[in-house]
């Protein structure tokens, strides 16, 4: 079962990458959370069933992107996992304030890759192809 965890704090940008992600028939479960902690929660409360991808915005109030990330690396999940979820950071500040070099620290807890805001099927295609293939397996 192939899930996807989206966190972005506008539910129109969640209810968006959802429909995009729903017609392209990629993934049988698609969570949003609107809220940080409400997604860790989520994730520690499904330790044993994570999504295989998480679509992560880094501009959201009261706990970003990196915050989240910093949490997630308290939380410790995925780490005995054959397969973590992979995570894939989504801004459209991608390139201010050094962001792809602030989420670089983070390859190791499952950081793959970056995409500019909008999120479009191409893009998406792109980073799944590598992944969808060794999930498989």
């Amino acid at each position: 079962m192939q899930k996807v965890l989206l966190l972005d704090d506008s539910k129109a940008v969640n209810n968006m990458n959802e429909a995009l992600l729903k017609s392209m028939e990629l993934f049988e479960e698609i969570h949003k959370y609107s809220n940080a902690s409400e997604a860790l929660e989520y994730l520690k409360v499904n330790s044993n069933a994570l999504p295989e991808f998480i679509f992560l915005d880094l501009s959201m109030p009261k706990v970003d992107g990196f915050d989240f990330l910093e949490n997630y690396v308290q939380l410790k999940l995925g780490v005995n996992s054959k397969c973590p979820p992979r995570i894939i950071i989504v801004s459209d500040q991608l390139f201010e304030n050094n962001n792809i070099d602030n989420t670089k620290k983070f390859k190791l807890i499952g950081v793959v890759n970056h995409l500019r805001k909008p999120m479009d099927k191409e893009d998406i295609l792109d980073i799944m192809e590598e992944y969808i293939e060794e999930l498989d397996s």
